[in-house]
């Protein structure tokens, strides 16, 4: 009786809209091919040459950069996309690239291709002599970054943060190293639906809490908050592309590089999702909530593990949507959910947390990891989701559709951790990909 009357309750105050609605429309979407012609990427997204901003190019620019215009062979790999990666802009003295952009938050996205040799008139050093610093207004993004040393398996590296513009203008600032050079070949500028990863200055009147693990405490995300995106996963599912995101060009890559337990995954099922007010159709393409990982006959637990930064808080926002034909009233699939061996919640159960089948839902947790040596060296960070019988439900099951983990800046705007110098982290015999890549 009580899962009915909230069922009720959720319908009523809330505005329902189907799968099929119009994904979101930003209004900034700025994607520059930076030094390059407007092209067409692989993904069919149009992006734009330096004449379309103007505004952001210095009159003393050829004191500054150098523009390389060419095509992109990595040294032994052949297979860097074109664009952006078929041009750069390289800095060797401190640079601001200044964009004219709408208030409100904004997905950074800076693109580099570090095994491509560039062939520039009197310029010779190549992108595994380059470290640089990169901050969007007042953020710090990256200090004494390495590009070449960042990556793992890939060609090219993507950065992805999230900060407010409290004004109508956005400076992303290069600063090179003392002896070295800064360089990036691609620069996008996404609007965030306002109130979506980061709040208002109101922040608490009406956005989701955040909840502390440990503790009951909740917490809020201020506009004074940038993030780094560090993991976005469609959890059981594929690689789904920016075009086939909501509107702000993200992409959702498989979680079969963390998944350490026995779980497995859910085949997609043709439902028909309903989106709501609290969870609206620009959260998650309707893929990330239609497939999912649960648990197996042969196990109790599905585990991942995620190496981070340490010294930083985090947020992983989780995607539930219970979808299974057989579960069709609350006390059915109840299970608790761990992070970092903390149980952030003993009692999920989906259904009646989003008033009903096939409405997606999802949930904020903060965990802190502390930094033991003052060296923010990576740590593995570990997550669960395991059932829970204390209330004798009918399955002995969990449930988990898609996750995203954000580093928040810390108290002196910084989300950096200085020269990137370690290797990629090994886990369970495969190689952790660290950063997320668009291509």
């Amino acid at each position: 009786m009580l899962s009915m009357i909230y069922l009720l309750l959720h319908l009523l105050t809330t505005t329902t809209c189907s799968g099929g609605s119009p994904a979101y429309t930003p209004p900034d979407h700025i994607l520059h091919n930076c030094g390059g012609a407007s092209k067409q990427d692989s993904n069919g997204r149009n992006w734009t040459s330096d004449a379309y901003y103007p505004e952001c190019l210095l009159p003393d620019e050829p004191d500054i950069s150098v523009t390389y215009k060419g095509k992109a062979v990595a040294a032994g790999n052949a297979s860097i996309p074109d664009v952006p990666y078929s041009s750069v802009h390289i800095f060797v003295n401190k640079c601001t690239r200044s964009y004219a952009v709408s208030p409100g938050p904004k997905f950074i996205r800076l693109h580099f291709s570090p095994k491509t040799h560039y062939s520039v008139p009197g310029f010779s050093q190549q992108p595994e002599d380059s470290f640089f610093s990169v901050n969007a207004n007042e953020y710090t993004l990256m200090a004494n970054f390495s590009a070449f040393l960042t990556l793992s398996d890939a060609s090219v590296v993507e950065k992805e943060y999230i900060v407010n513009v409290d004004a109508n203008r956005l400076d992303i600032t290069f600063t090179p190293s003392p002896n070295s050079f800064a360089f990036v070949n691609g620069i996008q500028i996404v609007s965030i639906p306002t109130g979506y990863y980061i709040g208002g200055e109101a922040a608490g009147v009406d956005d989701n809490p955040i909840k502390w693990v440990p503790g009951n405490n909740n917490y809020f995300i201020f506009n004074n908050t940038a993030l780094e995106t560090l993991y976005r996963l469609d959890v059981g599912g594929p690689k789904v592309f920016p075009v086939n995101d909501t509107g702000m060009d993200r992409t959702w890559y498989s979680d079969d590089n963390y998944v350490t337990g026995l779980g497995y995954f859910t085949p997609p099922l043709d439902v028909n999702i309903t989106y709501t007010s609290y969870t609206p159709a620009y959260s998650a393409p309707e893929i990330v909530y239609t497939t999912a990982r649960t648990i197996a006959n042969d196990s109790n637990v599905v585990n991942w593990t995620f190496p981070v930064d340490s010294g930083f808080l985090y947020l992983f926002r989780l995607y539930f949507c219970e979808f299974a034909i057989e579960i069709d009233s609350g006390n059915e699939r109840v299970f608790s959910v761990d992070i970092a061996n903390i149980t952030a919640d003993s009692r999920t159960d989906v259904f009646l947390l989003a008033g009903g089948s096939k409405i997606p839902i999802f949930r904020d947790y903060l965990v802190n990891v502390p930094d033991m040596d003052g060296r923010r060296n990576k740590q593995n960070v570990s997550f669960a989701i395991r059932p829970n019988m204390a209330t004798r439900p009918v399955w002995a099951n969990a449930l988990l559709n898609g996750l995203e983990i954000f580093k928040l800046n810390d108290t002196q705007g910084s989300m950096a951790v200085g020269p990137n110098l370690e290797l990629p982290v090994q886990i369970s015999g495969k190689k952790a990909v660290l950063d997320n890549i668009a291509f």
